[in-house]
């Protein structure tokens, strides 16, 4: 899949806030500036980075433009206390918390489609244990002709981690 001007110019800036260099012995970094990618073959890097989804520490979501799920990780089913079958087609705002329904609807989807970068801010959400307010963060990935593709959604929740990030 191409990505538009958006998506590589987003991509430039992830690249160019990376604060320190890896060391030179690390073999995974010299792989990868090799050209050869992670894992050799397309088929063993998407298998990859589907693990690195599925494991990732924070709670990750995929919607549509429309804000349907597509898919989720391990951390949002725990988050979320639904398995990922019962999360997928669901409209996202199944899982915001009453209050902030409205809010969601026309200020965060509509920042969230309309924004060149990443939008970031606390929503109160409906979670396993009750409702919490989650700082999230979210990006869309937009095709070559500048269309919205799918939206990324990642939930930093520290109720699941037992308290305040370590970091």
């Amino acid at each position: 899949m191409k990505f538009a001007p958006n998506a590589e110019k987003q991509r430039h800036n992830a690249e160019k806030q990376q604060h320190s260099e890896p060391p030179d012995n690390d073999p995974w970094y010299s792989t990868y500036e090799q050209g050869h990618g992670p894992h050799g073959s397309l088929d063993e890097s998407l298998r990859y980075f589907m693990r690195v989804f599925e494991e990732a520490p924070s709670a990750y979501l995929v919607t549509d433009p429309r804000l349907v799920i597509t898919n989720a990780n391990a951390a949002a089913q725990r988050l979320f206390g639904r398995a990922v079958s019962r999360l997928k087609g669901k409209p996202m705002s199944l899982l915001i918390a009453e209050s902030d329904r409205e809010t969601f609807r026309r200020i965060i989807a509509r920042a969230v489609l309309d924004s060149d970068g990443p939008v970031s801010r606390p929503l109160r959400l409906r979670i396993a244990s009750g409702e919490a307010e989650v700082p999230f963060s979210a990006s869309v990935l937009r095709n070559a002709d500048n269309e919205a593709g799918c939206i990324c959604w990642i939930f930093h929740d520290r109720h699941q981690a037992g308290g305040d990030d370590i970091l």
